[in-house]
């Protein structure tokens, strides 16, 4: 049965890998989250693959994935295509909903959330080129790293930063997710803001079964997930295994 490797900076990509598991009904995953050096979206293009290259080598090494899942925009966006070739494994990457947004929306006129790291890349400019319609990009350095270690008080800010974002132009009518983390307040933006948020972790679901069913394998039927912190944390550890606890198939 195959194992397949979930990779993010931190805890966002566990709602990337909750909607893997549901279209899936089971698989043997491997969740590895790199809090040590969350977050990732402030950094450079450059340190983020060094990061992934150094810690993808030992992961691979450790427990000989078939395919592996960045479940993180930052880090697709960033690198995915100068890590793909290195490998001869499938790799899945997360990339903004923008399209998805586009179709969905009336006004053609969509905001992007995403950090400064992703915002900055080349990719992000052509799936909005791509899109067709007219996208606003408003990056949020440290809301990704306020959301990982649960600061309330410290995510409502940003909260109002977007209310005055979308305030300045009326008719955006959808607003895309660029950041794994950012999943897990959705509900809370769309009641605050009133307008739809879209992520892309149904179409990396729907990839990583497409790609499964083109290799002729299947998930394993009991739900296997090992957990990995790379800051080693007992604590830490303990908080991602007790969500991962709460993912059903």
């Amino acid at each position: 049965m195959s194992t397949i490797l979930f990779y993010d900076s931190g805890m966002g990509g566990l709602s990337t890998l909750r909607e893997t598991i549901k279209r899936l009904k089971g698989g043997r995953f491997v969740y590895f989250a790199d809090n040590a050096n969350c977050p990732y979206g402030d950094k450079s293009p450059q340190e983020i693959e060094k990061l992934v290259k150094e810690r993808l080598n030992w992961l691979l090494k450790r427990y000989k994935a078939e395919m592996v899942v960045f479940a993180c925009n930052t880090i697709t966006t960033a690198c995915i295509n100068k890590i793909r070739p290195l490998y001869d494994i499938d790799f899945v990457g997360t990339e903004p909903a923008i399209s998805l947004a586009m179709k969905n929306s009336f006004s053609q006129h969509i905001l992007l959330l995403c950090t400064r790291a992703t915002a900055r890349q080349s990719r992000v400019a052509e799936l909005i080129k791509r899109s067709g319609g007219k996208v606003e990009v408003l990056p949020l350095s440290g809301l990704a790293e306020s959301i990982e270690k649960n600061e309330e008080e410290e995510i409502w800010p940003y909260i109002e930063k977007i209310c005055k974002e979308i305030k300045k132009y009326p008719d955006i009518d959808a607003i895309v997710l660029g950041c794994t983390h950012y999943c897990f307040i959705k509900d809370r933006l769309e009641s605050e803001l009133k307008t739809t948020c879209y992520d892309g972790n149904q179409g990396v679901a729907k990839q990583v079964e497409r790609l499964l069913n083109k290799n002729g394998q299947k998930p394993c039927k009991k739900l296997k997930i090992k957990v990995i912190v790379s800051s080693g944390e007992p604590k830490v550890k303990k908080m991602y295994q007790k969500m991962v606890m709460k993912i059903k198939v």
